[in-house]
């Protein structure tokens, strides 16, 4: 086993049993919640019990792509259908790779569905790639 840092810029996402390519992925962060329960006459501390798990927004950002755009898709018929019991929720797999394209580290994120979509800032200054960016809820995580 390799004492060597991961590298990061060599991973691979897999939405649904779709694997698609990204530019960058963030919000792989969970929190424990704390609640402060004081007790009565004890003034030199506060309890602290764990409370819930908090998951953070995964967001998901590439290149524009116009035409067959899948996930585009999804966000809209997730943002008609959310409040008539049609959402569609996928597992959403995130796989860091080796210089070897092997897999060292994975993270299932499940249950995800989109909440928010947005695209880059046009400027007919600059010549940049349209990226879009995509956010997503889900339930939990597990590291494979």
């Amino acid at each position: 086993m390799s004492k060597i840092p991961q590298a990061t810029f060599h991973f691979r996402v897999d939405i649904g049993g779709d694997i698609m390519s990204f530019q960058e992925v963030s919000g792989l962060e969970a929190e424990l919640e704390i609640e402060e329960i004081s007790e009565g006459g004890e003034n030199a501390f506060k309890h602290r019990l764990p409370k819930a798990v908090k998951y953070n927004n995964l967001v998901l950002k590439r290149g524009y792509i116009a035409k067959d755009n899948d996930l585009v898709d999804w966000f809209t018929y997730s943002i008609q259908d959310a409040f008539e019991g049609g959402l569609t929720r996928k597992p959403i797999l995130i796989h860091l790779l080796d210089e070897l394209g092997n897999e060292t580290i994975s993270w299932n994120v499940v249950n995800a569905y989109p909440v928010k979509w947005s695209m880059s800032n046009l400027n007919s200054q600059a010549s940049e790639i349209a990226i879009e960016s995509l956010e997503f809820a889900y339930q939990s995580f597990t590291i494979e």
